[in-house]
């Protein structure tokens, strides 16, 4: 078995998929009272160590939260260490996504004032750097240094953030930073793949459907800004999606956030939007629709890890799963800790 091969990986990926948890757990978490259950429950389960040393030096969410980014990134690190040759590329350019996010976070949270533990509760570390590296980021002085100090400790897209912030038309233009960001990562990451690989499809197959989500909630972003009365800022989608750009523009130029929807409703997002149509309807909150549309694509990644039991879906599925349940558990601790009903919780979880 060579080690450059996905067999080698994915026999890896398999043993390591024994340790996510089971669907039966988190209803057992919905239906006790308080935070307590859940840590008694994570100190039973492949979270023990990482919680019990969080636990030492912080109690509750804070704990809760510190151990499950610092799982993810343990985990996936392990994943990235286990890939070599080809398998290497495939999974560290799908997990560079989180990166790129994270540096969006990490320069939203510095615009609008956010201390560092704020800014941390709102990064997936996924990929190149763990908590430890995002804190010192989140604690630089503002956001020219958090770019600087990117293109210091040699992160991919380092420099390319560095140019788009310096070249942005203003210092706060988060939403010009953002969709240039990404504009940036999708045309890397489908760059080098081949049509022509199997391997390399399933991954661009999976990318275009990212880039379909990220055009959709920048249009429906900027639907929200004119519901509410603000300039909506220009739209630049990211070419080489799915959905085609007539329909796109239909999306952003609709009158109303529920007129938007119907337009998307029309697309492999319509799942998504049935499903979360009531819970936005109750709320009226844009990011609880965000999260409907994200579950269609988290889907369709994690059913990849049964497919091809030697082709690339294995790790790229797991790497899903493993996102999924970090934001399941995220939303779970946030949730019991600010009192949200169980039912509504429920809502708002993907159980795979």
């Amino acid at each position: 078995m060579s080690e450059g091969s996905y067999e080698f990986l994915n026999t890896r990926i398999r043993a390591m998929s024994r340790d996510l948890l089971k669907p039966e757990f988190y209803e057992e978490i919905l239906t006790a009272s308080g935070d307590e259950p859940l840590i008694d429950v994570l100190l039973d389960s492949p979270y023990e160590t990482l919680l019990r040393e969080a636990l030492t030096v912080s109690r509750g969410v804070a704990a809760l939260e510190s151990a499950i980014r610092r799982n993810l990134h343990a985990t996936l690190a392990k994943v990235r260490a286990s890939a070599i040759g080809d398998p290497k590329r495939i999974v560290d350019t799908q997990l560079a996504r989180w990166d790129v996010a994270n540096v969006i976070a990490l320069i939203r949270g510095k615009l609008s004032g956010a201390t560092s533990d704020e800014i941390l509760r709102a990064v997936l570390p996924a990929a190149e750097y763990d908590e430890v590296q995002l804190r010192e980021l989140a604690e630089e002085r503002d956001v020219i240094a958090v770019a600087d100090a990117l293109t210091t400790w040699n992160y991919q897209f380092g420099f390319v953030a560095r140019r788009v912030i310096r070249e942005s038309a203003a210092p706060d233009d988060i939403v010009s930073i953002e969709q240039k960001l990404y504009r940036a990562y999708f045309s890397w990451a489908l760059g080098f793949l081949s049509q022509d690989d199997d391997n390399e499809e399933i991954l661009r197959t999976l990318m275009r459907m990212q880039i379909d989500l990220q055009n959709s909630l920048s249009a429906l972003r900027a639907v929200r800004y004119r519901e509410v009365g603000r300039e909506a800022p220009q739209f630049l989608p990211i070419p080489a999606g799915r959905i085609v750009p007539d329909l796109l523009e239909r999306v952003i130029t609709a009158r109303r956030l529920e007129d938007a929807f119907e337009i998307l409703s029309t697309t492999y997002f319509g799942e998504g939007i049935e499903r979360g149509i009531l819970a936005f309807g109750q709320a009226h909150r844009l990011s609880i629709m965000e999260r409907f549309l994200e579950m269609v694509v988290i889907e369709a990644g994690a059913r990849l890890f049964r497919g091809d039991p030697l082709g690339a879906g294995v790790p790229l599925g797991f790497i899903w799963r493993k996102i999924n349940e970090f934001l399941n558990l995220r939303i779970l601790v946030r949730g019991k800790a600010y009192g949200i009903p169980a039912n509504t919780i429920r809502e708002e979880l993907l159980i795979i």
